[in-house]
């Protein structure tokens, strides 16, 4: 952490940093102290609601402390529909505004079942576009890493429900995970069989089908998603829920007909 109390050489005076995030609650009481005396912001939401969370408000904090000369934007989405909008408007700040374009995006949003994870889908291409137009992406990594499963579809013993490799347990088609009362939580699930990716969407070729299902500490089912692969869904399930008491969840992931055995990706 050496790295954080090294003095800036280097003025942040005329560089325009755009926080791209979900919400800004609370931001206006902040100007003059802990953000800039002005800021920019603009929300992308249908609802127009800039306020929804503070994550984008602390993120902003952290970027004005390290870059106290910067212009701020604050620009806030929702959907992937919207993200791409809103991209497509900082692009412009420096084009239809002829002012000076935005040079930097903080992005400290995650994404899952939105694409192959290989570089691929349609934030990629947000982050392409803004590439190609000299515009430098900063992304947050790594908060979900203790809460990831991958592997490879194992059925040891044929009965379709997949096997999750436990090196204290050995095997066990239950994956537990532990909640506390009123806690929102979602389970995502995708596969390797996303086609080719060309452009603007991808072709879903194979037709391996998973379905996904959430189970409370009796073993009764709480949730499950079973998407029609075959028909032309994209190699995903998810289900939510609102935790009505403290205690293990399970999950279990169900091959309901697959050519081959695909590698999944748990979230």
């Amino acid at each position: 952490d050496q790295w954080q109390t090294i003095i800036s050489y280097r003025s942040t005076e005329n560089v325009k940093v755009c926080i791209l995030d979900i919400g800004f609650q609370g931001y206006e009481a902040l100007l003059g102290s802990e953000l800039p005396s002005s800021v920019v912001a603009m929300s992308f939401r249908a609802d127009g609601d800039l306020y929804v969370s503070d994550h984008g408000t602390a993120c902003a904090e952290i970027v004005h402390d390290m870059a106290p000369d910067a212009e701020l934007l604050l620009v806030n989405f929702n959907t992937d529909v919207e993200h791409h909008n809103a991209v497509n408007w900082i692009i412009d700040q420096g084009i239809t505004n002829q002012g000076q374009k935005v040079d930097i995006i903080s992005c400290s949003v995650g994404w899952v079942n939105l694409g192959a994870g290989d570089g691929t889908g349609p934030i990629c291409e947000d982050v392409k576009n803004t590439h190609n137009n000299d515009i430098i992406w900063v992304s947050a990594s790594g908060n979900n890493a203790e809460r990831h499963w991958e592997g490879t579809f194992r059925d040891p013993d044929s009965d379709m429900w997949c096997n999750f490799e436990d090196p204290g347990q050995g095997e066990d088609e239950w994956f537990a995970f532990y909640v506390v009362a009123g806690t929102t939580y979602q389970v995502a699930l995708n596969w390797d069989d996303w086609g080719t990716w060309n452009g603007s969407n991808y072709g879903y070729s194979e037709g391996n089908d998973y379905d996904l299902f959430l189970y409370d500490s009796g073993g009764v089912v709480i949730a499950s998603s079973n998407n029609d692969q075959i028909a032309g869904a994209p190699p995903e399930e998810a289900v939510a829920d609102i935790a009505e008491s403290t205690g293990w969840r399970y999950i279990r992931i169900y091959k309901w007909l697959a050519p081959r055995d695909c590698k999944l990706e748990l979230f």
